[in-house]
This record gives C-alpha cells, sequence and structure tokens, in this order.
C-alpha cells in the first residue's frame, strides 16, 4: 500500500462487506472478480452502493459458468475447479436477486473477453448457432442506484 499511496493513489484497506462509509462517493464502482469470494455477495453490492454518487455505475465482473471454457474442463475431468477460492457462481438471474436484495438495478449484463479463434471458419459458423453466453468466458454487470423520479 505504502508503494501505491506513494504513487499517488488513495488506497485504503477495508472490509467490502462490511457498514462501512469511505465517506466518498464515485461515479464508477469496479469491482473485478470479488464477488465470487466474498461469502455475503448482497453486502459487497450494498457497500459499493454506498459509494456510488448519484447517478453512479457499479461494474461487477466474475466468470461466466455457462461458456464453453468452463464445460470443456467439465468434460475433461468430470468437476470444475475454476478457483479454490470461489464460493458462488453468479449468473443473470442471480445477479438481478442481489442487485434488488442491494437496493440496485442490473442496469445490463455485458459478454466479456471472447474465447480466441474467431479465424477458424467451423467455430465461427458454430458460434451462430450457439447462445453468445457460450463464447464469452466473463460477464460484466452494471448496475445503478434505482430512480426516483417519474420520468
Amino acid at each position: 500500500m505504502r508503494e501505491l499511496r506513494g504513487q499517488g493513489y488513495n488506497v485504503q484497506c477495508v472490509d467490502a462487506t462490511s457498514d462501512a462509509d469511505l465517506g466518498e462517493r464515485f461515479d464508477v464502482v469496479f469491482a473485478g472478480d470479488v464477488i465470487e469470494h466474498v461469502d455475503n455477495a448482497a453486502a459487497l453490492l450494498r457497500f459499493a452502493a454506498r459509494h456510488l454518487a448519484a447517478d453512479g455505475r457499479l461494474l461487477v465482473a466474475t466468470p461466466n459458468p455457462f461458456s464453453r471454457k468452463f464445460y470443456r474442463r467439465f468434460r475433461r475431468g468430470g468437476v470444475v475447479v475454476g478457483n479454490l477460492d470461489h464460493v458462488a457462481w453468479i449468473t443473470q438471474t442471480m445477479a438481478l436477486e442481489l442487485g434488488r436484495r442491494a437496493g440496485l438495478v442490473l442496469h445490463a449484463y455485458h459478454l466479456i473477453k471472447p474465447i480466441a479463434a474467431w479465424k477458424q471458419p467451423l467455430k465461427r459458423l458454430g458460434w451462430r448457432f450457439m447462445p453468445p453466453e457460450y463464447t464469452f468466458p466473463d460477464f460484466l454487470f452494471e448496475f445503478r442506484a434505482p430512480r426516483t423520479d417519474a420520468r
């Protein structure tokens, strides 16, 4: 932390599932590959939501359990061990419910980090007939605070 502070970063060590308020608000809060590691995912989202500016966005990246990457691992070994520290897979419907529990709205989800092999025509053709979730190994969930105005 000392090195990052020396480079001008505001680094704080805090439990991101706690009720703490850092006293700052941000336009964007990014939680990259964290939500699948915590015991209480809704508490993590509440913590992040507490630190959003009025029109802020919370971006949460997490592995996509539906991707072919994990399917291939399952077919080879009969089990998928993505990371021994993971306690959950977060799917789109789970993100929707976790957001509701945290007082957030799941505004969108994005599929990120496409699997290589775009140059292989046979695979590209096959992908046209499969859900896009199979091709991308990670989700990026975009949460926002619920709108309070009557627009």
